[in-house]
């Protein structure tokens, strides 16, 4: 299934509950989710087309437990995600500051990092050499940064946007839907934003 991981944030709709899209090499049959610590789950709308379903209906917040079908999905939150774009200064090369090393992340503000794994937000965000999508270690070589910097401005966005706002809808570093159309081509720039694209589809 494409598109529903643990820890992962779901793109609220202008409702103010998920709309996000998911692709199963099955039928989906049914779908329900829970807050955490209460037994009772409720019902999540699920439609169909050609495999690709639209699931909606979870409200802000979290964190759920999500089940589709026999599958379980834990960890779950709905709020906004996002995508940092940028060169070497979003990358996160400023040197770490004693708040930076002892800050761990918070439940609330979550990042996709480049093994494709969501947990939450902390520096540094962009570890390339641990990127499961190859072409970047390919491009920049497999290397790990110096371990004394690491920071970037994309978590202190999203810290400063969750205690500004009063939805309680948590940021996230990804992208909800795109559409690619892959050229014959073998440039680097190319091949890194096939590669994004694809990790936008992994955060549905």
């Amino acid at each position: 299934m494409i598109g529903m991981q643990n820890g992962m944030v779901m793109q609220r709709g202008k409702e103010d509950v998920c709309e996000i899209y998911l692709k199963s090499e099955r039928p989906i049959q049914s779908a329900s989710y829970a807050s955490v610590g209460v037994d009772e789950s409720r019902p999540v709308l699920v439609e169909s087309a050609d495999n690709h379903y639209r699931l909606a209906g979870i409200p802000v917040g979290g964190p759920y437990t999500v089940t589709v079908d026999d599958k379980v999905f834990t960890d779950i939150y709905v709020g906004d995600v996002w995508i940092l774009g940028g060169q070497s200064n979003m990358e996160g090369i400023a040197w770490y500051e004693p708040e930076d090393v002892a800050f761990k992340g918070r439940g609330d503000v979550r990042a996709l990092y480049m093994t494709d794994v969501w947990g939450p937000a902390r520096h540094p965000l962009h570890e390339l050499w641990k990127a499961v999508d190859k072409v970047h270690t390919e491009a920049l070589g497999a290397g790990e940064r110096a371990p004394h910097c690491g920071v970037g401005p994309g978590l202190r966005l999203f810290q400063d946007m969750a205690r500004l706002y009063t939805v309680e809808a948590p940021e996230a570093l990804a992208g909800k839907s795109c559409n690619y159309s892959d050229p014959i081509s073998v440039t680097i720039l190319k091949t890194r934003w096939k590669s994004c694209i694809l990790n936008l589809a992994t955060a549905s």
